[in-house]
């Protein structure tokens, strides 16, 4: 009997000044059509235990610094800390457009072997598509030559769909 498991990989909050918090999230496979076929949005829920000053890096509770005012020429933005994603959901308009699956990753195990399928959507950065490999691999979701095999794909494409039979 085959057993399919899946994962995503993509930007689900943007903090301040482009910075963004990168996820990667098993998802039911119930998800994997509905990914496939374009609905791509993440919209998290989570827990922000305490936001940093970009200015004096203290805790903004206790510094002196106001939000969105300029000090010297530099304007003071929060940083969220102790990030906690307590679920996530794929949804067609998330409330920020640029929190949406990058990339899907699909396993296939059977008895005898495994198939593994990557599938790279458009995306901000290409470093993002080679940092999602690095963290699969990191993971034991696919072995080193599988991400090797599918970084020398992306390396001359954007996006695109490549399979890899173990």
């Amino acid at each position: 009997m085959e057993n399919i498991s899946a994962y995503i990989f993509g930007p689900a909050i943007f903090a301040y000044e482009g910075s963004s918090l990168d996820i990667s999230s098993k998802i039911p496979t119930s998800w994997i059509e509905l990914v496939k076929n374009g609905m791509r949005g993440l919209s998290p829920e989570i827990k922000i235990k305490w936001y940093q000053c970009t200015l004096c890096g203290q805790d903004y509770e206790i510094c002196e610094h106001e939000e969105g005012k300029e000090y010297d020429g530099v304007r003071c933005v929060l940083a969220p800390r102790d990030i906690e994603f307590l679920s996530n959901s794929v949804v067609d308009n998330p409330k920020d457009s640029k929190a949406r699956i990058t990339d899907l990753l699909i396993i296939e195990e059977n008895i005898k072997k495994k198939k593994y399928e990557w599938r790279g959507y458009k995306s901000d950065s290409s470093t993002f598509r080679f940092k999602h490999i690095q963290k699969a691999y990191e993971k034991k979701l696919i072995p080193e030559h599988v991400a090797i095999h599918f970084s020398n794909y992306f390396q001359s494409h954007s996006e695109g769909n490549v399979t890899y039979p173990d």
